[in-house]
């Protein structure tokens, strides 16, 4: 009897497993594209062929520019419409309606910055003829929605479906760049907070500092008559988890032909943004003879190419670190509708923000601004301080998207800087480079007027630190021809003797330097080289600080094994940040334990990490702690005797081994890439069932390199140090010479899983292989792999 049970028992389990099997496997082909089938799309006055080359990317072939981005619009949302609705909603502070209630302050936050706000007033500023082509690109992306077999598995898992594409929410994608790339949100709280606690010549310890510093535009000069007159955490997290978080870093740098072997100029770009699954980037290729040849990487969402290569120039990107957020400590009447201004109450105005909670009710929160800003005093999570915000972002000169399709079109170093001139809110530096064998790079950025030291908050009492006005476009720091036969950028100071606050947070110029020293290594480089930049992981902050370390730790010795054999790596290392190597991953626990050693009894733990973590201030730090003997923070002021630098340095490398020891285990097992783990996430893919049903993240793979080296595999800090952001794309690009051209991303074209496109580049970025950069008509030929014919739909 029972033997009989459980057969009946087994039979039901395979079937159930089986009838789950193929639910889940349809779930999963239902849809899939066939990259071969011709398409009927109402509003077409012309085929238009699509070739998708065997790495996935589209080459899509037009007669006119409303047909191209019509169908663009369509194989974009074929490819990604979830995550292209996902950073919708992040642009809107809609999460809360498919996520839950976890999100209501997340939504609150964003809804604070108020988007599509001014995507409606930057809407109709714009020429009727770029907004023809955010009109038909989104008739493309509802022509999919509307006639899609099946929608991708993430909108059957969370159980919603997406609403029609508008331009707005195209204009929207921009705004959220600008926010995501805002320097001194977290910065500027941080050091605040810092001062509460310390005297005034710990924090100027603390406080980054450029004197000294390589800068981008080396030649750049202005007139001498020129003057100047704990919500958070969580909330950023939060984005981060979604993979629609972006970071701070990027390298950019471009030769001219006299240091080329093509006699050409060869350009070069990865811009450093959060890793996830789908990835920021979308490969196209947007052709119509006579008037566009483009190819680059997109955001999922808009049309234009934010980072490629047209005909005639190309063109890449780094952040410029723009301090553009400062905060007011505001003075608040009894009943909180008012603040004081220059001996006034001013009312606040108030916002009532209605949040739809998935499997709940709609909540109801209230967002204040002042006329600088909204108080953000609930997302900061500052206890008996009310703050307020004025940030770049509301900048109603600053269109990016504008500047991005004017970059596509454009042929020439004038038409270049035409284009530069919209990126403010959004603010890089544009390395260019044009087939007559120019090359330059200049600064797009709408850098405030104001007054004092922005890196702390302002009293809001008063309009005396008020933004008065944004540095003019001709005063921005720019070079053009250099004679040294390069340019480069790495997220590092600006200019020399600039006479407007631009950042408190350049990074420390460690890649820069490092670039720099490779660009200078050869009379003539080739893309090889440039490749081999690209993948680099040698560290000038170790090769700036080890001696010093060295040095300290032979002033002692230790009857402990494991600390001599430490030692002794870090004595016979060359400062490359192998994967394999048990130095670095020495070195990068010391940066850790040096840091929390040195300033934990000060700042308690909480901010000590968060200090830590964030490399714009501790990079710095940990430089000047190492070289300093006579850092003031050396002393434990939880102790009674006065510790010093000797106490510090042995003290933190004790910590470090002792941390070692637990996390990793014996001696040869402290190789780095043991700890130092890259996976690329997808936002459900955290949920372990719908990671093994439907192989939503790929990982973990050992990495070498950190935030200091080119190549940069930057973590979070832990037992496991997970890489969270990097190299987002890499191109290399041959100019005039375009099919000798390279690129790659670190997944792939397609965000459907189960798609043989979907992260399908991620093993050839992590051996540091790259794809070819077709471009010519033969070119694309050879790679094609699909094509299909898009005819008017009569």
């Amino acid at each position: 009897m029972l033997r009989k049970i459980l057969i009946i028992l087994f039979s039901i389990l395979l079937v159930v497993a089986v009838v789950g099997y193929f639910y889940i496997n349809s779930m999963i082909k239902a849809p899939q594209p066939d990259y071969n089938q011709n398409v009927k799309l109402s509003g077409l006055s012309a085929k238009v062929t699509v070739k998708r080359d065997k790495w996935g990317m589209p080459h899509i072939y037009a007669q006119n520019l409303l047909d191209l981005y019509r169908v663009l619009g369509y194989v974009m949302a074929q490819d990604r419409l979830w995550h292209m609705d996902l950073i919708r909603r992040a642009t809107e502070g809609r999460l809360s309606e498919i996520f839950g209630k976890d999100f209501v302050n997340t939504d609150l936050l964003l809804r604070s910055l108020q988007i599509p706000e001014k995507s409606e007033y930057l809407y109709s500023q714009i020429p009727d003829s770029v907004k023809q082509f955010l009109i038909a690109f989104s008739d493309g992306v509802n022509q999919y929605i509307h006639n899609a077999k099946a929608l991708p598995v993430e909108f059957r898992i969370l159980k919603y479906k997406p609403e029609d594409w508008t331009p707005i929410n195209t204009i929207n994608l921009v705004g959220f760049m600008a926010w995501d790339l805002t320097l001194g949100w977290n910065e500027d709280i941080y050091l605040w907070q810092v001062l509460q606690k310390v005297d005034s010549i710990k924090f100027s310890q603390i406080v980054p500092r450029f004197d000294n510093r390589p800068v981008i535009y080396r030649q750049f000069k202005l007139p001498d008559s020129v003057q100047v007159t704990n919500d958070l955490s969580r909330v950023a997290q939060q984005l981060d988890n979604l993979g629609i978080i972006a970071f701070t870093g990027s390298n950019n740098w471009a030769v001219g032909p006299q240091k080329s072997v093509y006699n050409k100029p060869i350009l070069a770009n990865d811009m450093h943004l959060g890793f996830g699954i789908p990835g920021i980037w979308y490969q196209v290729h947007l052709k119509v003879p006579g008037k566009l040849d483009v190819t680059g990487v997109t955001i999922p969402g808009a049309p234009g190419v934010v980072a490629g290569h047209n005909e005639n120039i190309a063109w890449g990107m780094t952040n410029v670190m723009l301090d553009n957020v400062d905060f007011y400590i505001e003075t608040i009447n009894n009943d909180t509708s008012a603040y004081l201004l220059n001996g006034k109450w001013v009312p606040f105005k108030i916002l009532n923000e209605k949040i739809i909670v998935k499997g709940g009710d709609t909540v109801t929160k209230k967002l204040l601004f002042t006329h600088r800003g909204p108080v953000v005093s609930g997302f900061k999570g500052l206890k008996n301080k009310v703050l307020s915000m004025a940030w770049g972002g509301y900048d109603s000169l600053s269109n990016e998207l504008m500047g991005v399709i004017m970059l596509n079109f454009a042929k020439n170093w004038q038409q270049f800087n035409q284009a530069v001139k919209y990126f403010r809110s959004v603010a890089q530096n544009i390395v260019y480079a044009d087939v007559q064998g120019n090359f330059g790079i200049h600064m797009g950025a709408g850098i405030p007027i104001r007054k004092g030291p922005a890196y702390l908050p302002f009293n809001g009492d008063t309009t005396l630190h008020d933004w008065t006005g944004w540095v003019s476009y001709d005063k921005l720091p720019y070079e053009f021809d250099p004679k040294r036969g390069f340019v480069a950028s790495a997220n590092n100071k600006s200019a020399v003797n600039y006479p407007y606050y631009i950042s408190k947070y350049f990074a420390g110029g460690y890649r820069y330097e490092r670039i720099v020293e490779m660009l200078k290594a050869k009379n003539k480089l080739s893309t090889d080289d440039f490749k081999k930049m690209h993948t680099d992981w040698k560290s000038k902050l170790v090769e700036h600080t080890l001696p010093y370390i060295n040095k300290q730790l032979s002033t002692w010795n230790s009857d402990d094994k494991r600390v001599n054999q430490a030692k002794q790596a870090l004595k016979q290392w060359d400062g490359v940040m192998t994967k394999d190597g048990i130095a670095p991953m020495i070195f990068e626990e010391f940066y850790h334990q040096l840091i929390m050693t040195a300033i934990s009894d000060e700042l308690g733990y909480q901010l000590a990490a968060k200090i830590t973590a964030n490399k714009m201030i501790s990079g710095q730090f940990f430089e000047r702690l190492v070289k300093n003997q006579a850092s003031a923070w050396a002393d434990n002021v939880k102790t009674k005797q006065k510790e010093d630098y000797n106490w510090l340095m042995k003290t933190a490398f004790l910590r470090t081994v002792d941390t070692l020891k637990k996390f990793m285990g014996d001696y040869d097992d402290w190789r780095y890439a043991n700890r130092h783990i890259f996976v690329l996430e997808h936002p459900l893919g955290k949920v372990k069932i719908l990671d093994l049903l439907f192989h939503l993240n790929r990982g973990p793979y050992k990495v070498g390199g950190s935030w200091h080296t080119v190549s940069p595999y930057s973590y979070h800090y832990g037992k496991k140090m997970y890489v969270f952001h990097g190299a987002s794309q890499r191109h290399i690009f041959v100019v005039g010479d375009w099919d000798k051209g390279f690129m790659i991303i670190p997944t792939g074209n397609s965000g459907l899983p189960g798609n043989e496109f979907y992260c399908n580049q991620t093993d050839d970025y992590i051996k540091g292989i790259y794809r070819p950069d077709a471009f010519s008509d033969s070119a694309v030929e050879a790679v094609k792999k699909y094509q299909r014919e898009f005819v008017p739909k009569l």
